[in-house]
């Protein structure tokens, strides 16, 4: 038999990837499972490594085409597989459950799954002709020998696939799982009583909140490199998030802490006048025509670059032509054009949004903060008159998110909507809000009217860490194009073809445009029997009010795009801490139990003393 498999080894791969189209056909949807029992250490027992596909010669596995499955399980099979000696099996979810069933009689087995094995997505079924079997998901599988449960983390060896075609039971009492992982076809074993991948490289650590698109890239790096393996560490809230911040900051000031910092929980520009973060002037490529300046410009302080923004968000205003007048506002005028119309709202934004982002996130040209000289002007007349104005125009927090400000929108009662996100997607949802004619207005300035570029994903390093050369080797490579292409190929694919940043690189941007029009070329509009139109694309439909059609960009909706992020403004790192005085202050305003003009005087002392410490 295994001579006859070494001689038909490729008959057979093909084999094993035609049973997996087979069983797309007869998949039916997955359920989330009850739970199960605990997973044991599989140290000492299995553990999985990236094989060489050529390993497939060690099963003796026969597909026996001539058996069929029934169709009253279609509805929950999730695939078929067969064991050592080519029995068939289906397998599936049915009432919350894990099944798997002989296919000649039909008898169900039940699996009791630990609770932490997500069968929602994708997985896989191999069994063993004595019972023993192995489930496996993208990220992580788990098997059961007769006695124990065994889980393993496919993430341990740097590896989560994009998509799982086959586990198969393999001759030396293991399991392999074949997938695509970053693109490539894949092989890891699962195997008893076997050294794992060869772990021996420095370990550099990188803390930061869970980001999938981050989270794929580490693992990519890691498998890359020969040298260092990035170890992520998750925040310890076991205290609670305020003891979590006190102690970074203190471990960072102290010369401890992780070598590689999300620069979200760190207000950065002390650590970076103090001297404990890394300047990164060398590895910041601007000037270079393949990035997007204005988003490296988020992580600069005192003309120096300080973190790799790996993600971004362009926030700006648009509205109908009924508002263009062919310039850009000033605050006051803006002010003064919504107060003498009939407009309810400015946009979908609080109270605390508008003082935000007309009054405070514009640091180039700011009439209430001298960021160079260090100085502010919040008692200053317009500010008291935004602060009033804020009160009068801003919607709730519930209603920012619910319909009826967007609702308000298309019955002209809100002067603008605004856009947090700029990418294709959202281009065609304004189109829709304005009929096909939208203009973006930015928010008021005394020059062009302008939008902002917010890092929300925005990586530092530690100068005291022993590895701060490979940090900025991982810093490098993420900026890369196969870095950025890593992140946003991982994006593309859970949502899509939806994207929700941008990118650093223009390049990778024009990746963004062409799966997006990819998407469209191939989706249309259907009607149900009531006449209501909907359509078929996954990355189009409603948002609850309008209907977005899947169309692809035209050249000039590219052009605008390009247009906005091209000249949008970076929102300063020193923009957080005097945001959040500002809103830490407007509560009482809002409340009623302050004046404008005593909010104002409190805000210009608080925010004075913090430039002052600065």
């Amino acid at each position: 038999m295994k001579n006859n498999i070494k001689k038909y080894k490729k008959w057979i791969v093909c084999l094993i990837l035609g049973l997996f189209f087979f069983e797309t056909l007869g998949c039916g949807q997955s359920n989330p499972v009850g739970d199960g029992g605990d997973a044991a250490d599989i140290s000492s027992k299995y553990s999985c490594y990236v094989s060489d596909l050529q390993d497939i010669q060690d099963t003796d596995l026969v597909i026996d085409w001539d058996q069929t499955i029934e169709e009253k399980l279609s509805g929950s099979v999730k695939g078929v597989t067969s064991d050592e000696l080519g029995n068939m099996y289906v397998y599936g979810v049915e009432n919350g459950a894990f099944f798997y069933a002989d296919v000649l009689n039909l008898n169900y087995e039940y699996i009791d799954i630990p609770s932490d094995i997500n069968l929602n997505s994708d997985f896989v079924f191999s069994i063993t002709t004595d019972n023993k079997y192995c489930v496996a998901n993208r990220e992580e599988a788990f098997i059961f020998d007769g006695i124990d449960i065994y889980k393993v983390s496919f993430s341990d060896i740097d590896y989560i696939f994009d998509d799982l075609y086959k586990a198969i039971c393999i001759k030396s009492g293991g399991f392999a799982i074949y997938g695509i992982c970053d693109g490539e076809p894949t092989l890891i074993k699962i195997d008893k009583n076997k050294s794992s991948t060869d772990k021996r490289k420095k370990e550099l650590s990188i803390l930061a909140g869970f980001d999938p698109m981050l989270y794929r890239a580490v693992l990519k790096y890691n498998r890359s490199n020969s040298e260092y393996r990035i170890i992520w560490i998750r925040p310890d809230l076991s205290n609670g998030y305020d003891n979590f911040l006190d102690k970074l900051s203190v471990d960072i000031s102290t010369g401890n802490g992780p070598d590689i910092i999300s620069l979200n929980y760190i207000d950065p520009e002390p650590f970076a006048t103090s001297g404990a973060l890394v300047c990164l002037d060398s590895i910041v490529k601007v000037g270079d025509d393949n990035y997007i300046e204005s988003v490296f410009e988020t992580s600069k302080i005192n003309n120096k670059y300080y973190g790799v923004p790996y993600a971004a968000s362009i926030h700006t205003m648009v509205t109908s032509d009924s508002l263009n007048k062919g310039s850009s506002y000033s605050l006051s005028q803006f002010m003064d054009l919504i107060e003498q119309s009939d407009y309810r709202y400015v946009a979908d934004l609080t109270a605390e949004d508008i003082v935000l982002y007309f009054g405070i996130y514009n640091s180039d040209d700011n009439k209430f903060i001298d960021y160079e000289g260090r100085k502010c002007n919040f008692s200053d007349k317009d500010f008291i008159r935004l602060l009033y104005f804020s009160k009068e125009y801003g919607v709730s927090e519930d209603e920012k998110y619910g319909a009826g400000i967007r609702k308000a929108i298309l019955a002209g009662k809100a002067a603008c909507k605004m856009s947090y996100r700029m990418d294709c997607y959202e281009i065609k949802t304004n189109s829709a809000y304005f009929s096909g004619n939208p203009y973006y207005i930015g928010f008021p300035s005394d020059g062009n009217a302008i939008s902002y570029v917010i890092s929300g994903s925005m990586l530092g390093i530690n100068s005291s860490s022993d590895n701060v050369e490979a940090a900025k080797d991982f810093l490098s490579w993420l900026i890369s194009y196969e870095g950025q292409e890593c992140l946003y190929e991982y994006e593309l694919k859970e949502s899509h073809g939806l994207m929700f940043s941008i990118p650093l690189r223009w390049d990778i941007l024009e990746k963004q445009i062409e799966a997006f029009n990819l998407y469209n070329d191939n989706a249309y509009v259907e009607a149900d029997a009531n006449g209501t139109t909907y359509v078929s694309n996954p990355i189009q439909g409603s948002d609850g009010v309008v209907t977005i059609l899947p169309e692809k960009m035209s050249e000039e909706e590219i052009e605008t795009l390009k247009r906005i992020i091209d000249n949008s403004v970076p929102v300063r790192p020193e923009t957080n801490k005097i945001a959040e005085i500002i809103e830490e202050e407007m509560g009482a305003f809002l409340a009623g139990d302050k004046s404008a003009e005593e909010t104002a005087k409190i805000i210009d002392s608080r925010v004075q003393v913090y430039l002052d410490e600065k």
